[in-house]
């Protein structure tokens, strides 16, 4: 406790900040598991190790959204290819919920199908608030809007899509 010598009081900032280099030299630093703040990087894979690779997984992955926010009554489902646009995700999925309480229900539905076929969602968010909720779910990024908020924002103008349109999505949902 160099430090409780220099200035004479042990609970002073100087104390504890030399008490907790201290502590990281005797354990032998980052490497030896020695520093808690150290960042890790997890053992197991990002994506589902069940799904194909490649265009297949993400055709599979399409199938299994479709087929979720069909069965929770999602309205103007609208699929956008990204191939060529943008190198964050394959396909954006587009959809409309009638009120924030279906925006919610509708994707709470889709993250426990992700769940349950093996594809956790990487991210979340808008849930709180249930106007515009976006799921990534890796390969494809999903929307659920309210109405309002769908028409105020118009991603599909903005990515100006060359879109698969309603019936095509429940084609894909019945498959």
């Amino acid at each position: 406790m160099q430090a409780a010598r220099l200035d004479g009081n042990p609970w002073s900032a100087a104390s504890r900040v030399c008490d907790s280099i201290a502590r990281c030299r005797r354990s032998g630093g980052p490497n030896k598991g020695g520093w808690r703040n150290t960042i890790t990087v997890p053992n197991r894979p990002v994506r589902s190790s069940r799904r194909e690779p490649g265009r297949a997984g993400t055709e599979a992955l399409h199938r299994t959204v479709a087929g979720a926010l069909a069965d929770a009554k999602a309205e103007d489902i609208v699929t956008i290819d990204l191939d060529g646009k943008t190198t964050i995700a394959d396909l954006m999925v587009i959809a409309s919920g009638r009120s924030k309480r279906h925006v919610d229900a509708v994707a709470e539905r889709l993250l426990k199908q992700l769940k349950d076929d093996g594809t956790p969602a990487l991210a979340a968010e808008g849930r709180e608030n249930a106007d515009w909720v976006l799921i990534d779910a890796g390969d494809i990024i999903v929307h659920v809007f309210r109405p309002e908020v769908r028409s105020l924002y118009n991603l599909e103008k903005m990515w100006s899509v060359e879109a698969l349109g309603e019936a095509d999505e429940l084609a894909l949902a019945d498959d």
